[in-house]
């Protein structure tokens, strides 16, 4: 199966408060592609800028690798 660790922050940026982190598994892995599907557990305070970032951790040492990082938009 494979995995990544979704880590949402507000304010666009690493410097917001992170408002979820939640860890998802693809619906497939192991040789042929999967999907992924998930809701964030999040309801904005204010409208604003976002940053949500998809990451994998690296089995050898923790640090994350392979990030992907999308600027959602945060709406009441």
């Amino acid at each position: 199966m494979a995995t990544v660790d979704l880590s949402g922050h507000t304010s666009g940026h690493t410097s917001g408060r992170t408002a979820a982190d939640v860890l998802v598994t693809a619906s497939s892995g192991t040789g042929t592609r999967g999907t992924f599907d998930v809701t964030v557990p999040y309801r904005a305070k204010r409208p604003g800028p976002g940053r949500l970032t998809a990451y994998w951790n690296s089995p050898k040492d923790g640090h994350a690798m392979i990030e992907d990082t999308v600027p959602p938009t945060a709406h009441r």
